[in-house]
């Protein structure tokens, strides 16, 4: 049977027949890399050519998590062809877990076949929400809820969370400003790349939720949106003209929150420097594992090819599963990092994940 019900164009892969690879991307000129193996750091577009026209197969770019965009491999020889010139310094972000058993090949997508691209996270979600350049594509959650909610999201989310993290680590402040805990950030000055990032979102609901802090009251500084959001009367949010480590170095802002830290700096620091055992003690708390990317189809690709987000669904569930699996290995260590996974994670939270994508 298949999985649309019989409701679908009849070429559903999982009912035997050979769903032909006829996705399109909007224009390729920012490929970051050529495949989910080791390649050049520095690639121009005629060197990924003999990647892309060996067979018939989708070409995918990727996030850092190696979320697929697709297109047809005639278009990308077309496009090789006529920007053969145009180079790209590509950056070679890791694979995670959660893809890495389907970019590997271990795990089959029918009527799929991805080649890996990766790129940095910030540069796909702002083409794919401004360009709707990618047929599949790892999404920020909070760009995804802001553009559902308003009923303009070129895109439909699966529920594959290729990115999570809880986020106590993600606030720095001035050293110099009297801020030593949550509550001391209420009516301050505080620097974000962007007010709809999924991170700085979940920070908002820890402030607010846990520690009572009115994010009304705090003047919110702004990089960069990605999109443009309009928010309700009452919030301070504000352009900064500048990076907002920039504005923490030069004292201009209290505080930022962010993925990434800021450059060493003997008046910042971590408000929370024991940030993993905040993490174990909110998760327990609260039970959250907070989303931070999910997996996204675009809408036209979804209705045109309904087979397509059951297909990636189980894919990426059983790409979990194998990742899972060899977190129990004992022979050997899944990661080279100490302590991982989380501290939270224990054994028996881990089987418990294994019977659902809740913790993906």
């Amino acid at each position: 049977m298949r999985p649309c019900g019989g409701r679908c164009c009849g070429r559903c892969p999982i009912a035997g027949q050979a769903a032909p690879a006829t996705f399109r991307t909007g224009g390729l000129a920012a490929l970051f890399g050529q495949s989910a193996t080791q390649r050049p750091v520095f690639a121009t577009q005629r060197a990924l050519k003999p990647n892309l026209i060996t067979r018939r197969r989708l070409n995918t770019a990727y996030g850092n998590n190696g979320t697929a965009i697709i297109t047809r491999h005639s278009d990308v020889t077309e496009l090789l062809e006529r920007e053969a010139d145009f180079a790209v310094p590509a950056r070679v972000v890791p694979l995670s877990d959660r893809t890495r058993p389907i970019l590997d090949g271990r795990v089959q997508v029918p009527g799929v076949e991805f080649v890996a691209l990766p790129g940095e996270p910030e540069d796909i979600f702002k083409r794919a929400l401004r360009d709707r350049a990618f047929e599949v594509s790892e999404l920020s959650m909070g760009s995804h809820i802001t553009t559902t909610a308003r009923g303009d999201s070129p895109y439909i989310g699966v529920p594959v969370f290729l990115s999570r993290a809880c986020r106590h680590s993600a606030i720095y402040i001035r050293t110099d400003r009297g801020i030593t805990r949550p509550e001391d950030l209420a009516g301050r000055t505080i620097a974000l790349p962007e007010y709809q990032q999924t991170a700085a979102l979940w920070v908002r609901g820890i402030l607010r939720e846990t520690h009572g802090v009115d994010t009304r009251g705090i003047k919110w500084r702004i990089g960069a949106e990605r999109i443009a959001i309009a928010l309700p009367e009452g919030f301070d949010v504000a352009p900064l003209g500048e990076t907002p480590e920039q504005a923490l170095r030069e004292g201009r802002v209290d505080a930022m929150i962010g993925p990434r830290p800021p450059a060493p700096h003997p008046q910042i620091t971590r408000l929370s420097p024991d940030y993993p055992s905040a993490g174990k003690a909110w998760f327990t708390q609260t039970g959250f594992f907070p989303i931070m990317h999910c997996l996204a189809v675009r809408r036209d690709v979804a209705e045109a090819h309904p087979w397509l987000p059951l297909v990636l669904f189980r894919a990426f569930a059983e790409a979990r599963r194998l990742s899972l699996e060899e977190l129990r290995l004992v022979t050997c260590c899944a990661s080279c990092c100490p302590g991982s996974p989380p501290p939270w994670r224990s054994r028996s939270a881990r089987g418990a994940a294994m019977s659902g994508l809740t913790a993906s």
